[in-house]
């Protein structure tokens, strides 16, 4: 009996193992998928992600070509669209009392703004978003959430982003069909949260 649990604890952990390694080498596949699977039903709209590269050990992230797009019945194909986006953190400090976010690059974030006869694109994506979280949240959860006792607040952690870049945005204004892309400046900033 002994022999038997003792192999099935070993087999438990070399299973925990594989999973572990698993989870690891394929994290951005994982992400990828619950972005373009979960987030379009509380869009309403199609969501696609081309890459998620997630290095948990440098602290490294970035995500390629994340397209929201618009709702039915606009001329342009996205409502929201990145080109990159990469974080770069500095893992020690989300132990300490300052979590360090070294960089943030963003790059060709695209915005578009329309407005036809069903109004202005975003507030459709917005009432979207607030359809789907009144059909998902029941009166039992908020009923529950309001019998849970007070908390005593503990200061939080602070948040400092060492570096932020943001290039290549552009807005797209348009009305019933025509419109105009205005390319905004490139920004710059550093020690925000210092």
């Amino acid at each position: 009996m002994f022999k038997f649990i003792k192999r099935l604890f070993i087999i438990l952990i070399l299973l925990l193992i594989v999973c572990i390694v698993a989870a690891y080498f394929y994290l951005g596949s994982i992400v990828k998928y619950g972005v373009e699977k979960f987030v379009p039903p509380v869009t309403g709209t199609a969501v696609t992600l081309q890459n998620v590269d997630i290095s948990l050990f440098k602290g490294k992230f970035a995500l390629n070509n994340l397209q929201i797009a618009n709702p039915a019945g606009y001329a342009q194909p996205n409502i929201f669209s990145l080109g990159e986006v990469t974080v770069d953190m500095d893992i020690p400090s989300l132990l300490k009392d300052t979590i360090v976010i070294k960089e943030v690059r963003i790059t060709e974030p695209k915005i578009s703004l329309e407005a036809t006869g069903q109004g202005l694109n975003i507030n459709v994506l917005r009432n979207n978003i607030n359809s789907y979280i009144q059909k998902n949240s029941t009166s039992a959860q908020q009923q529950a959430e309001k019998a849970k006792p007070e908390k005593t607040e503990k200061a939080g952690k602070s948040v400092v982003l060492e570096k932020l870049n943001i290039n290549g945005a552009t807005v797209y204004l348009g009305a019933f069909g025509k419109g105009v892309e205005i390319p905004l400046p490139n920004i710059e900033r550093k020690d925000i949260g210092k």
